[in-house]
């Protein structure tokens, strides 16, 4: 499997957690007329890494930053933690890729 098709696939897995934990969530709320506080706080936490991921992702394909968000001031993301994704998917150097 291509480094990128393993990105998308975990993206995709991502995706898939955070509406499990929002369906959840809201059937929790429905029940317990209650707030929900431990399904908030995982929710936040897989939010946080699909966005870091995300845009990880989009910069190895080529993508420019401008073109993936435009953050509000002060809300910008952690350009550690997505030099980190980056390269935990990088290709490495001495791969061929026509092979």
């Amino acid at each position: 499997m291509s480094y990128y098709k393993k990105m998308k696939q975990y993206l995709k897995d991502l995706s898939t957690k955070i509406r499990k934990i929002k369906d959840e969530l809201k059937n929790y709320q429905r029940k317990n007329n209650g707030y929900g506080g431990k399904f908030y706080k995982e929710l936040f936490k897989l939010k946080y890494e699909f966005r870091h991921q995300h845009i990880a992702y989009c910069l190895a394909r080529g993508r420019k930053y401008e073109n993936i968000e435009e953050p509000r001031e002060g809300n910008g993301p952690n350009f550690d933690l997505i030099q980190e994704y980056v390269s935990a998917y990088e290709m490495p150097k001495n791969v061929r890729t026509c092979a």
